[in-house]
């Protein structure tokens, strides 16, 4: 079982991030570094904030992980910037995780590039 989610995560053209509670990058799929242009070292313990460069917003960020955790998901579609300053159409869907208590424990972030949307 854990075999198969290994190659379901690194099949997924998507960029997956695990994140903690304080919105930490725990994990990374190899999708998001094709789409970031950072290798999975420079993406780990990254605050998510980071998707929104050059500014690296983390009231915004912080709000809407607490949208998530509010209503379990919260999605929202913008300029994401890769590692070289360039700058792609993206979709990312924040979901709360939860433990078998139903606290909070993290989160997931998941990131489609969107950029056919937005030229299209």
């Amino acid at each position: 079982m854990l075999n198969d989610c290994s190659l379901l995560l690194e099949s997924i053209p998507d960029a997956i991030f695990m994140l903690n509670r304080d919105g930490y990058i725990t994990f990374t799929n190899p999708a998001a570094s094709s789409m970031t242009g950072y290798i999975a070292s420079e993406l780990l313990n990254q605050h998510i904030a980071f998707l929104y460069k050059p500014d690296y917003d983390y009231t915004k960020a912080e709000y809407e992980l607490g949208l998530a955790q509010k209503n379990e998901k919260f999605s929202a579609e913008g300029w994401k910037f890769r590692k070289d300053k360039t700058k792609f159409w993206g979709e990312h869907i924040l979901s709360c995780l939860y433990d078998e208590q139903k606290a909070p424990i993290g989160y997931c972030c998941t990131l489609r590039d969107r950029s056919e949307k937005k030229t299209g």
